[in-house]
């Protein structure tokens, strides 16, 4: 059974911005939430034992927002990989 644990998972985040419409609330609470099951999905993996976990959270694309959002989300990026529980995981 070990060896159907992936060694590498990548995962690409998409989509908080439309969640947050589709529920009508605030874009940054749609990154808010997405940065909270980031967390879950460290946690996750880390768990099951995959040896290597790559997030792409931010493409070229990204800066084209307001330059409002773009802070929002590397003050998000630097409080989540700052979190003692992610710290902890290493």
């Amino acid at each position: 059974m070990q060896n159907n644990i992936p060694h590498h998972l990548g995962i690409i985040i998409d989509g908080n911005r439309r969640w947050a419409k589709k529920k009508r609330l605030p874009w940054f609470e749609g990154h808010r939430r997405g940065s909270e099951k980031i967390e879950d999905l460290v946690i996750w993996t880390k768990n099951r034992r995959i040896k290597l976990l790559t997030i792409f959270v931010f493409s070229t694309e990204n800066w084209k927002r307001s330059k409002l959002e773009i802070s929002f989300l590397m003050k998000l990026f630097n409080s989540f990989f700052n979190k003692e529980k992610i710290q902890k995981l290493k």
